[in-house]
C-alpha cells in the first residue's frame, strides 16, 4: 500500500470512529428526548426496564448487563420503584441483595417505549434506502464480531 493510500484509509478510520460515536450520543439524547416526552421516563430508566424484561434480577446484573456502575444503576432503580414501574423485594438468601423485577404498569411503559423508540428511529433509517442499510448492517455486524471475539484478551469489553 502506497503512502497516499495508507493515508486515504487512516482518514476513513477516524472518520468511521467520529461518525460512530456521534451517532450513538445523538441517538442516546434522542431516545433520551422522546421517552420523556411521551412515557416521563428517561433512556436510563427505560434501559433499566430493558434489563429487568419480566424476570427477576439484582443490582448488579443490571450494572453488568449495561456495563456501567451500580451507583448509576442505583439512582434510575430508587426512581423506578417510586415510580411504581419495578418492585424491589429482599432476596431471602443474602439480606444485602435487593431483587427486582418490573410492575405491571413497567411492563406497559417498556412495551410502549419499544414502539416510540422504533418509530423515532425509522424516521432516521428512512434516509437510507434498503441496499445502504444492508450493508450498513452487515458492516456493523463484522465489527461487533471481531470486538466480541476479540474480548477474551480484554476483560474491560462485555459482548452481553
Amino acid at each position: 500500500m502506497d503512502k497516499n493510500s495508507a493515508s486515504k484509509k487512516e482518514q476513513q478510520t477516524r472518520d468511521i470512529t467520529y461518525n460512530l460515536h456521534k451517532v450513538v450520543f445523538l441517538m442516546d439524547k434522542l431516545a433520551d428526548k422522546v421517552l420523556a416526552e411521551k412515557l416521563a421516563v428517561s433512556f436510563s430508566q427505560f434501559k433499566v426496564l430493558m434489563a429487568i424484561d419480566h424476570k427477576t434480577v439484582c443490582q448488579k446484573e443490571i450494572a453488568d448487563y449495561w456495563d456501567t456502575t451500580e451507583a448509576a444503576v442505583s439512582r434510575q432503580i430508587e426512581i423506578l420503584v417510586n415510580e411504581k414501574l419495578i418492585s424491589r423485594k429482599e432476596d431471602s438468601e443474602n439480606r444485602r441483595k435487593n431483587i427486582l423485577m418490573i410492575t405491571k404498569r413497567g411492563g406497559e411503559i417498556l412495551e410502549k417505549g419499544y414502539k416510540v423508540l422504533d418509530d423515532a428511529n425509522a424516521v432516521l433509517y428512512d434516509s437510507l434506502n434498503l441496499d445502504e442499510r444492508k450493508i450498513l448492517v452487515e458492516g456493523l455486524r463484522k465489527v461487533l464480531n471481531k470486538i466480541c471475539k476479540d474480548k477474551t484478551k480484554d476483560p474491560f469489553i462485555s459482548c452481553t
